[in-house]
């Protein structure tokens, strides 16, 4: 008899087998024990299951609205308001997966949902999201989709966490936009991403300039559309 998924206990299929759909869980011990982290294997509807609870928790809460309300002028400004800022919660996000060494997931922004008015945009490094009292689900936000932010009016700055890329038209017409915060590890900027933003004065990039020079020159920043992130200002060596 073949394996057997985790939480229904059907034999796996060869579809199952083959694609190894596999969550990895930290579970809680008696406290003076702490926790550890094993891999279940389980067959494809149990883990679109899973994978839709989380999504139906997360999102819900209000944006953080601890921001100035006026005078943010400089990079450096801009800088250390987004220094400041908890994640900004009331996204909307969907689930996809990805072929790696296994199935593994990952969450696309896919618009900005409650966040939408806010002025300040902060993306943490991934999401750990409970779909139980002990099983702590751990994917990581990779991608914005296209327009997910697009026509943003109130929308000033961004941080980005550890986004992988950007989708066509992402932050198109955020008007308002005035400083990007990128990460390092950016592997893509499609087209048009930040077209129409006029007011973009500043890009806070997290690696220094030769590697973003790298991406551009690779391609990784496809220029149509987006000349006002490669027209702005540009500061490196920019942590968060």
């Amino acid at each position: 008899m073949g394996k057997k998924c985790a939480k229904c206990g059907k034999v796996l299929d060869e579809w199952d087998e083959k694609n190894q759909f596999v969550i990895g869980f930290t579970r809680k011990k008696a406290p003076a024990c702490g926790e550890y982290s094993m891999n279940l294997s389980l067959c494809s509807e149990c883990f679109d299951a899973i994978a839709e609870g989380v999504l139906q928790k997360n999102g819900t809460d209000r944006p953080c609205t601890q921001v100035p309300k006026e005078g943010v002028q400089t990079a450096e400004e801009y800088l250390r308001v987004l220094q400041s800022l908890k994640e900004t919660k009331g996204l909307h996000y969907d689930f996809r997966r990805q072929y790696l060494k296994a199935w593994q997931g990952y969450f696309m922004i896919t618009w900005a949902g409650e966040a939408s008015k806010e002025r300040f945009i902060k993306l943490g490094g991934g999401k750990k999201m409970w779909f139980d009292a002990e099983i702590q689900f751990e994917p990581f936000v990779y991608r914005i989709g296209a327009r997910a932010f697009a026509g943003s009016k109130n929308l000033e700055a961004i941080s980005l966490g550890r986004i992988g890329e950007i989708g066509e038209g992402a932050f198109a017409d955020c008007t308002s936009l005035s400083a990007v915060w990128l990460p390092r590890n950016l592997s893509k900027v499609q087209a048009g991403a930040f077209r129409g933003c006029i007011n973009l004065r500043f890009l806070l990039f997290e690696g220094k300039e030769t590697e973003w020079n790298e991406k551009i020159l690779k391609g990784k920043i496809v220029p149509d559309g987006n000349e006002p992130l490669l027209e702005a200002q540009r500061f490196f060596d920019c942590s968060l």
